[in-house]
């Protein structure tokens, strides 16, 4: 197997070492490819996600003394803070597929620094979008999009007999009476390159659909307007997605849920209210709970003086 190995790699001029060489079994039981590492990455992508965080508030706490310091303005910090941390975070992410869930995990730990590097801690609030405009950046998910879609094109530009190129033709040509495993297929780069497409009306499902992203890419200015283009629609998304989660977050607000008896039979039902009823209601509930609520009686002698 090594010999095969170290042939192929031989007619690109590489060599492969084989003390240092490691071998894993993947399959459907075992657990092998959360502790597997490739090229610094993990194979699991939730394991990966959850390192790089790691990695990234250590390398921010490493340099807590500067961010904490006045002298520095937080332009200059938003530049130490790219160079020294978010390179960490974000290393060889370009070549993961992300669920949506996944993406939230991953903005939410950068708002999360970014808060720490400009002082802002609780009670005071500042909101997402403020915070984005105050430090000048975006989300890191929109980042990762770039990079992914340029490192894409990089590979569609390389002669066809290179490696990369050879494994999306094979992915393609893969037949589709093959068996499947069950349950959600998981997200891997090629399905993650055809939700993007799908923001603006493309699709990356077959080898024609790879054949012509394969002739876009030859001209330079068009791949970059495509990705100018993806990354516009995905501002806009993301940012339909916050008014959405703002919007429940209110209605939650005004409505509460109450168990009432109808007809003798118990039923819970929804009320609605304005705002100035709702924050009513939520004072008198803290009141009516304040009364319910036990006196806690402490003994005399606590409250004398020595």
């Amino acid at each position: 197997m090594r010999t095969t190995q170290t042939n192929i790699l031989a007619n690109f001029d590489l060599q492969m070492n084989v003390a240092k060489t490691e071998k894993t079994t993947l399959s459907k039981t075992s657990n092998a490819a959360v502790k597997t590492k490739k090229l610094g990455s993990l194979l699991n992508t939730d394991s990966e996600i959850n390192r790089r965080i790691i990695l990234s508030n250590q390398a921010l706490k490493r340099l807590q003394h500067l961010w904490a310091g006045r002298k520095c303005s937080i332009p200059n910090k938003i530049k130490l803070y790219n160079a020294l941390v978010v390179s960490i975070m974000q290393y060889n992410l370009s070549t993961c597929g992300f669920t949506r869930r996944q993406q939230e995990k991953l903005d939410a730990a950068h708002r999360k620094q970014l808060r720490n590097l400009c002082g802002i801690f609780y009670p005071r609030i500042v909101s997402n979008s403020n915070l984005y405009q105050m430090t000048r950046t975006h989300q890191l998910t929109i980042n990762i999009m770039k990079y992914r879609w340029t490192l894409y094109g990089h590979i569609l530009r390389l002669p066809p007999p290179t490696p990369a190129q050879q494994v999306m033709i094979t992915y393609f040509n893969n037949p589709t009476n093959l068996p499947k495993n069950r349950g959600k297929p998981k997200t891997n780069i090629v399905t993650q390159l055809n939700q993007d497409l799908r923001m603006i009306g493309m699709t990356l499902q077959t080898l024609d659909d790879h054949l012509t992203l394969h002739q876009r890419a030859q001209h330079r200015e068009n791949w970059r307007n495509m990705i100018e283009a993806l990354l516009r629609t995905y501002k806009i998304q993301l940012e339909t997605r916050q008014l959405e989660k703002r919007t429940k977050r209110r209605t939650k607000r005004l409505t509460m849920t109450r168990t009432v008896e109808i007809n003798g039979v118990p039923k819970r039902i929804r009320i609605f209210f304005q705002a100035e009823d709702a924050q009513a209601m939520e004072i008198e509930e803290h009141k009516n709970e304040a009364q319910e609520r036990p006196m806690l009686r402490l003994p005399r002698h606590l409250f004398n003086g020595p």
